[in-house]
């Protein structure tokens, strides 16, 4: 659908999307004239996001308008990592908790990427528990050893050392031919000196 915007505005967020495309946009001016287009997913509706210099202000409401669907779901997910992008960890908490695609990669990173910003907040109580439900949602050899490595890295922030030995040692047994398994080997050898047992 074509969108007429002032040309006294400018983007203030535009995320391409590479496998998922929620529509093109025809950008006009003023007068009318076709600028540019682009696929468009979400900007925040509350914040101007300086993702893309432009000269037209854009402002979507995907995420609060169309939630439910399912690209209003995304645009949630996209949202959320904008904000964990920027340092704003409780606004990327408020998206991305509402993302809800149930899919095999989508649904874990966004659960991971919920670990990373409580993470930032200092809350490693529900940073280990993204960082668990990420690695388990669909395990595979291309992302859960890296759930499983920050979780574990978590659990030594927390000072559970036979857990975070337990994660490395799953790591090393389950997904052997990956780069966070000789990760994990050097991790896992170094606990005697950390922890003096």
């Amino acid at each position: 659908f074509p969108v007429t915007i002032p040309s006294s505005t400018r983007i203030i967020a535009a995320v391409p999307v590479g496998f998922v495309s929620t529509g093109k946009v025809a950008l006009k001016t003023g007068g009318g004239a076709v600028t540019s287009s682009a696929d468009f997913t979400y900007a925040a509706p509350t914040e101007r996001l300086e993702c893309m210099p432009s000269s037209i202000t854009v402002n979507w409401y995907t995420a609060e308008n169309y939630g439910g669907t399912k690209s209003g779901k995304l645009a949630h997910f996209y949202a959320g990592a904008i904000y964990l992008k920027k340092g704003k960890y409780q606004d990327a908490i408020d998206h991305l908790k509402q993302y809800d695609g149930g899919d095999l990669l989508i649904t874990p990173r966004a659960d991971c990427m919920l670990g990373d910003a409580y993470l930032e907040l200092d809350d490693e109580e529900q940073a280990l528990e993204y960082y668990k439900k990420a690695a388990l949602h669909a395990p595979n050899k291309f992302f859960s050893p890296r759930y499983l490595m920050k979780a574990a890295l978590v659990q030594e922030l927390m000072n559970r050392y036979d857990d975070a030995i337990n994660n490395y040692t799953q790591v090393i047994e389950r997904y052997n031919d990956t780069q966070e398994s000789s990760e994990a080997n050097k991790l896992r050898a170094r606990q005697p000196i950390v922890t003096g047992k």
